[in-house]
Parts: C-alpha cells; structure tokens; sequence
C-alpha cells in the first residue's frame, strides 16, 4: 500500500468518525432542526398580516400590510435539555412550580447559547439583542392556544391573507396581533414544552431591509395609528398621533432608550416603502412634534431629501401652522391678539385677518411665534370638552363663576423651532393656555379629561423633487402624478404652489411671499374633538 493510500484512507476514516459524533450529538443545530418538532419542509415561510381592526378606521384605504419571514431553524428546549444533562426529577434546584406552570431548569440565555444555530448567538449581548429585535419566537407546544401545531392546522385556512396568496398555499399565515405574544424578549419564560424558532425577513422590494428597520416586526400598538397623508419617492408626511414620541428617548441614568413601539420613527420602516432611488436609507422625520401634540410630520426617504428638507427649515422657508383650543386666563393679555366677544345668544367665528407676532426669547434664544384668533372667546362649561353634541353657548353667571371658562380657536404659525415654543408663549405672553397642558395650563385639572387640544394640520415646504409641468397640470385633476404616486389620503387637501418672487401676492397662504418657487401644500382636517369649535 502507498503512502498515498494510506494518507486517503486515514482521511476517510476521520471524515467517517465525524459523522458518527454528529449523529450522536442531538445538540447539534442541524440534528435540531430535523428533529420531530421541526418544522415540515413544506412550511418554510411565515406570513405575517396587520390585523384589520389594528389599521387606521379609513382601513379601505389604507394598504394591507404583510411581511413574509423564513424559518431558518427551531429546536424544542427539551432536546437541548437531554443533550446537556439536565435533571429534570430535581425540583428542589432545576424545577419550580410558578403559578402553577412548571418552569424549566435552564433560564433563557443559557438555552439560547446552546441551542446557538449556525454560530448567530456568540455570546449574551448577542442574544440580548437578538431578543430585542425580535428574530426568536417563543412558542409552547402543549398549553399554548397559538402554538405551532394550530398555526399549520386552522390558521391556513381561515386566514384572509391566504385566500389573496393562493400561489402560497402551503406558508404559515398569523396575524401580528396572534404572534405578538410570541416574539421572544428578555423577560420571556422558559418552560419545559418550550420551542425555539429563528426566522429571518424574505428580501421584498416593498420592505426595508433588516439593516435599516433592526427590528424584525412592526409595533403592534403604533403601526395603525399613524395614517399616511402623502407619500411619494422622495419624502412622506405622516399624521403622528397624540401621546407618541416622534423620535424615541433615553430616560433615566441608564440612558437606555424608550421602548420602541412609543416613538414614530420605529414604526416608519414597516409603514412606507422602501424608495427606489436610496432603497437602504431609513426614513427619518425632518422635525418633531412634542408628544402630546398630534399632526403632520414630514418624512425623508432619501439622504438627498434629509439634506434639502432639513436646509429648509433651517432657513426658515418651511411654513407649518397649528390650530389650538385655550381659555383665557388673563383678560388683559389675552385682549392684544384681538377678536371681541360673542353677541349674545349666538356662536362668532371673528377669525382676525391680523397675525400678532409674539418675539419673547425661550432660554436666551430667538422665540418668534404668529398668532390670530379663528373664533371669539366665548365661555362654554368645561363639560363641553366631552360632549359629542354642538356647543350651546352659556354665558357667565356671577354665581358660578368657577364653573365656566372662556374658549377660543387660534391659529399658530411658529417662525422658530424652540422646546414648547407655541405653549409657552400662548401661556406666558397672552394668558391664553392650551387646554389639556397639564405643564402650562396652571393647574386647570378640570381641562385635562380629553388630553392636549394642540394640532399641526397645515405643511407649506420646497419638494425635493422640481415640480413638472405635468404635475402641475395633475394639480387640477387629483390624478396620479411623479411625486404622489405613492400614495395619498383621501382627507387630505394635497395641491402644489408655484411662487414667483415677482409675484405681489402670490398666494393667499400667510408667509408664503418669503418662500419661492414650487411648494407642496398639504393640510388635514382637525381631530375629532375640535369638531365642536369647527362646525
């Protein structure tokens, strides 16, 4: 025999050996992944749907969201559990009984460590973040209603989103909703009958890829509040609702961010689609509103867009108006933005034509805020905040004088960008707080049952993008054009201005003289509960 043979054979009998310790190592990711609990090769992807009653109330109009996701591996913690050893009869030190549930002996990073298929979980930060951003799902074989089994048995055939995919007959379809409890985070329990599942996102062209979003699933409680009013390749405006965070904070000591299903930019990802000409970039909002305060916000989808758009506002070209329910609580100052009081017995809408310009510094920086009056102050109970039936108007009794405030509609349009800016000058400079401003309202606690009556409804800026003689033709007829092709919402008032800077009056739109060239105007109707003060 030569020397060549015998090196060959000495190859083969090492390749030979391996096998057999792979086979008998049920640990290994592979061997997992086949074992009785793995998933059928014919059920390799999962669909995830927004559910319906999750979307925005005009859901026909809003574009069915869904998001496919490969399973990549899965392993049931009870093989991990006899690949290593673990006594599962020592219920002194490996099991506990925790409201009746047992517990498993292994805690979730341990498990996950060496479970670790394909090498994704090195360490503990990396399963941290792994949790974190959702690529491991959780599910029970035995006691859970939603387990695996019940998604492949009864969720294929009653899904709505598989009678729309009949090319995908054979994928698992959930809702977000049924999986949300699913989605594996730090604080999961480990139970015993517990199975691991990795999945990653399917590349899609109308889906931001995981470098972008980091996050595997949209946030169940904010992807359908927030409705998408314009949307084209190169920006989007969104209505941001009240009580979310536009950009996600540190808090504390720690400097550990917010959750991320409290601020808009988290959720901007699963809500637009990727734009062709930077498909990488993540949208990002140009400028904030503070939480409590609802209404538009616009989004750039590009880096060019970013740049151009944040130029604008620095410039101050980007014209932005609010509308704002206050009382008065210094008729002295409140009298300066004018507009008298109603006649007797009857409702006034005075909406001054005037704006009163109020330049008070804000923390030794340039403040400069315009305001007008859209109805005269009239006194209404503060019970009419929740009533759905219109305004009757009730004067103020000497004997009650606790009992009534005096209302008004204005209009903001702050020329500067400073924190609480239009609170604080509506407050300070006029006595005129914002009802529901627990911070300004000086304690008015009777005012606070309907939250913040704050809104930016109106958005004046530059487009990206020059308009074309075609879209300005579009402009008349609301048909589709190169920069609302994307999508629009039906409530919103979408039209393009044109501004010559020889124009002595080119628009009717306040400020606009100090802005050439082609704008975008966008303007939405007010929420809800200022229908009272609109009608």
């Amino acid at each position: 025999m030569t020397k060549l043979s015998v090196v060959l054979f000495l190859i083969f009998v090492a390749i030979l050996q391996m096998a057999v310790n792979n086979i008998n190592n049920p640990a290994h990711h592979k061997n997992v992944f086949a074992s009785s609990l793995s998933p059928p090769q014919r059920y390799q992807n999962l669909i995830v749907s927004v559910a319906d009653h999750q979307r925005d109330s005009n859901a026909d109009t809003t574009r069915l969201l869904s998001y496919g996701f490969k399973v990549v591996d899965r392993c049931p913690v009870q093989t991990i559990i006899a690949a290593h050893g673990v006594d599962r009869n020592n219920n002194n030190n490996d099991n506990k009984k925790e409201n009746g549930t047992e517990c498993c002996s292994l805690n979730l990073f341990d498990a996950m460590l060496q479970w670790n298929p394909n090498g994704v979980f090195p360490s503990k930060s990396q399963v941290k973040r792994s949790l974190e951003y959702g690529k491991v799902l959780l599910f029970n074989a035995t006691t859970c209603t939603t387990d695996v089994s019940s998604i492949e048995d009864g969720l294929i055939e009653s899904t709505a989103l598989h009678e729309k995919n009949k090319e995908h007959m054979e994928d698992i379809c959930v809702s977000l909703e049924d999986l949300q409890p699913h989605i594996g985070s730090i604080t999961s329990a480990l139970e015993p009958h517990t199975i691991f599942i990795l999945v990653e996102p399917i590349p899609s062209l109308d889906r931001y890829p995981l470098s972008a979003t980091k996050y595997m699933f949209p946030p169940i409680y904010t992807i359908g509040l927030v409705p998408i009013v314009y949307e084209d390749d190169h920006l989007a405006v969104v209505n941001k609702p009240e009580n979310m965070t536009t950009i996600g904070e540190t808090s504390g000591s720690s400097g550990i961010r917010d959750a991320r299903n409290n601020d808009l930019q988290s959720a901007l990802g699963f809500l637009l689609r990727p734009s062709p000409l930077d498909p990488a970039y993540h949208p990002r909002p140009v400028h904030r509103l503070d939480r409590r305060t609802s209404g538009l916000v616009l989004i750039a989808k590009t880096q060019n867009s970013m740049r151009t758009l944040s130029r604008a506002f620095a410039t101050r070209v980007v014209s932005k108006t609010y509308s704002a329910l206050v009382f008065e609580r210094c008729r002295e100052l409140s009298t300066r933005l004018g507009g008298g009081a109603a006649e007797d017995g009857a409702s006034s809408s005075n909406k001054t034509k005037e704006w009163l310009v109020v330049d008070y510094p804000i923390e030794s920086r340039e403040a400069i805020t315009e305001i007008r009056r859209v109805t005269a102050p009239t006194s209404f109970s503060p019970s009419s905040l929740l009533s759905e039936e219109k305004l009757s108007i009730d004067r103020i009794d000497e004997d009650k004088d606790n009992c009534y405030e005096t209302f008004s509609l204005v209009e903001v349009q702050p020329k500067t960008g400073r924190t609480h800016q239009i609170r604080r000058h509506l407050s300070y400079c006029l006595g005129m707080p914002i009802v529901g401003d627990s911070k300004y309202d000086g304690g008015a606690r009777h005012l606070r049952t309907n939250g913040m009556y704050l809104c930016c409804h109106s958005l004046i800026f530059p487009h990206t993008h020059p308009m074309t003689s075609k879209d300005n033709a579009n402009t008349n007829d609301n048909t589709n054009s190169t920069h609302n092709d994307g999508q629009q919402s039906p409530d919103a008032a979408v039209k393009w201005i044109n501004i010559n800077s020889d124009d002595d009056d080119p628009t009717s739109i306040h400020g606009a003289s100090k802005i050439i060239g082609s704008h975008l105007s966008i303007c939405i109707p007010l929420p809800n509960k200022f229908k009272q003060w609109t009608n």
